[in-house]
């Protein structure tokens, strides 16, 4: 239990968000004010002290970013942990840069959210203990000195271990920080960024790279780099610095490349320092990579304790890659387990078989469209291939039923996605595809299910998937149905827009149509033999499709 001296300001624009914080984190011992904009936060903080900032990214006004920035500025040791629901690499970086101490995403895990808070406001209470102990070293130095108790010998060796042992403190405080910083990413992209910038940042570098084993082990590979240009070069192990340093599995320290001897400067144009410094990123004595660094800012050269440092880093991100990798081969294994149920489910009826996956195709082309990042192309890929998962309890003599289905039974059908929701939720790591398959029968004037959100509120990616789903369905044949020409589908879907539809998305995916079937109908009668198109079906019936 936290001690309820601990002041924690929330600040959310959204006053149900406010209210669950301040409930989560009052049972576990914090005092708790919240702020529903940036500028009552920034009042409450003149008013009195806060060890934490709690702070939504976007707000009216002033965003998180600004917000926090602001607080570093004038309350340096107030500690920021940042929620976002837009977890990009690019997000987390803006957010360390702005000072942030931590990010959560949302929706958040309430266990989570407790590990950040302690872990954050513990990393900042070392911190303030370390330079308080610094000082009062500090102190004593000068009292020593001023007094003249001791020989100018004595005196210049207290003030050289004075020195080393500040410059320990301070590596320390940056490794938690750092530590802090990638403990919690499993994504090893975002992984590599974020500690990459750390790196930069704490030793003052310009240039650095972060190189992992490629699958045969005979060649490492930029896998993140401050010079995006050489993101993908491959460089064989054993060959030049770094294929050095993982062949032989030691750190590598260079004061001048000039007069190293070893190595000839030839070979690294592009980089202005002389001083370099590569060390091996092992685990259980097993290579993973190697971490580079150069171009110091003001051409200083690296010193061993930079290499002592930069080891710990190394030995802190090895567990953070196995950790990331094993959490991607488990997430892996557990959807494509699922994916294989999911296809069963679509292989009961012959009319359905593949529909998942055109609605992922689907999915992912008006993402294209809209210009989304290219990380949201798996989320998409996954949610449409398990958007129907919650059909796994829905018999088959319903889902091919010729005849119109009963009310009882349209309740029973409707109930598949908060089924799959469910069904989801045992895999911690898919929060957004579960999402996506929990609203993707909302409609945009209320009247879905199984909520009754509306317009914004339901989730971007639901829209999309509403419209990918919808439009295979009536492009596909059903027991009670024949399939409609993809024409009469797109049209079906213009007329929807507004009330079932986002109409923006709607006219995306038409006009990413519209040349395809232009291609089509210039190289066919634009017709199906022997295939009758039945009256336009009811508005309800779009979403509905078994």
């Amino acid at each position: 239990m936290a001690d309820s001296t601990t002041r924690i300001l929330v600040v959310d624009d959204e006053p149900r968000i406010c209210k669950l914080l301040t409930e989560l984190l009052s049972r576990e011992g914090y005092s708790v004010d919240t702020a529903n904009d940036a500028a009552h936060a920034l009042e409450l903080l003149d008013q009195r002290p806060y060890e934490m900032v709690i702070s939504d990214l976007k707000m009216p006004g002033m965003d998180g970013f600004e917000l926090i920035e602001t607080i570093k500025r004038n309350h340096p040791d107030v500690a920021a942990i940042m929620i976002t629901a837009y977890a990009t690499v690019e997000t987390a970086v803006q957010a360390l840069r702005h000072g942030t101490d931590d990010y959560v995403t949302k929706p958040f895990d309430i266990n989570e959210l407790k590990k950040v808070v302690g872990r954050t406001l513990d990393n900042k209470r070392l911190a303030r203990q370390n330079q308080a102990l610094a000082d009062e070293l500090e102190q004593a130095r000068k009292e020593l000195l001023k007094q003249n108790k001791q020989p100018a010998e004595a005196a210049e060796n207290l003030l050289e271990t004075n020195q080393r042992l500040r410059r320990t403190i301070a590596n320390l405080s940056a490794l938690h920080e750092i530590i802090q910083a990638i403990t919690s990413l499993l994504d090893l992209k975002q992984l590599l960024d974020v500690c990459l910038t750390q790196i930069n940042e704490k030793l003052s570098v310009e240039s650095s790279s972060i190189m992992l084993l490629d699958d045969n082990r005979t060649h490492l590979v930029v896998r993140a780099s401050s010079k995006a240009e050489i993101v993908g070069h491959r460089q064989r192990v054993g060959e030049r610095i770094s294929g050095w340093v993982a062949k032989y599995k030691e750190p590598l320290l260079i004061e001048n490349i000039n007069t190293g001897g070893r190595f000839r400067p030839s070979g690294y144009a592009g980089y202005h320092s002389n001083s370099l410094l590569s060390i091996p990123i092992m685990i259980k004595g097993k290579l993973l990579g190697v971490i580079n660094v150069t171009d110091r800012k003001g051409d200083q050269p690296f010193t061993e304790d930079d290499t002592t440092f930069l080891a710990m880093v190394a030995g802190q991100l090895a567990v953070a890659i196995e950790n990331a990798r094993l959490y991607r081969e488990l997430k892996q294994n557990s959807i494509r387990t699922v994916a294989v149920i999911a296809d069963n489910i679509d292989a009961r009826e012959p009319m359905t078989m593949g529909h998942s996956q055109r609605v992922a195709e689907h999915a992912v082309r008006i993402a294209r469209a809209l210009g989304l990042d290219e990380n949201v192309y798996d989320v998409l890929r996954t949610a449409g291939n398990l958007h129907d998962i919650g059909m796994i309890g829905i018999c088959n003599s319903i889902l091919s039923k010729p005849a119109p289905l009963t009310d009882q039974e349209q309740t029973y059908v409707r109930s598949h996605s908060a089924k799959g929701d469910r069904i989801l939720q045992s895999l911690g790591f898919l929060d957004r595809v579960r999402r996506i398959v929990r609203h993707h029968h909302e409609w945009w004037n209320g009247q879905g299910y199984p909520d009754g959100l509306k317009s914004e509120e339901i989730p971007f990616l639901s829209r999309v998937m509403a419209i990918a789903d919808a439009y295979d369905a009536m492009t596909s044949g059903r027991p009670y149905r024949s399939a409609r020409q993809p024409q009469e589908a797109l049209a079906e879907l213009e007329r929807n827009a507004g009330t079932q539809f986002d109409p923006n998305m709607v006219a995306v995916f038409v006009k990413t149509h519209a040349e395809e079937i232009a291609a089509r109908a210039s190289s066919t009668d634009g017709t199906r033999a022997g295939i009758a198109i039945p009256p336009a079906r009811t508005v309800g019936q779009l979403g509905e499709e078994r």
